[in-house]
């Protein structure tokens, strides 16, 4: 039970994982957000420039300007 906080006296668990992108940044999510399209590293779909990955704000700037 969580004693403190927004969710103060609500009571459950939440599973969470840790997932890596192709880029290689580190997040966590809850296990409901997540799903798999593909087996291993081949994709059963076609994804956007970039493979759907959105950069940040800095990364951004850096790629227009290397162009």
């Amino acid at each position: 039970m969580v004693t403190g906080g927004r969710n103060r006296l609500c009571v459950g668990t939440f599973e969470t994982i840790h997932v890596k992108d192709a880029l290689g940044h580190e997040f966590s999510t809850r296990l409901g957000n997540v799903f798999t399209i593909g087996k291993g590293t081949k994709l059963w779909i076609s994804l956007p420039k970039g493979k759907g990955i959105k950069l940040t704000i800095l990364e951004e700037a850096k790629k227009r300007l290397e162009a």
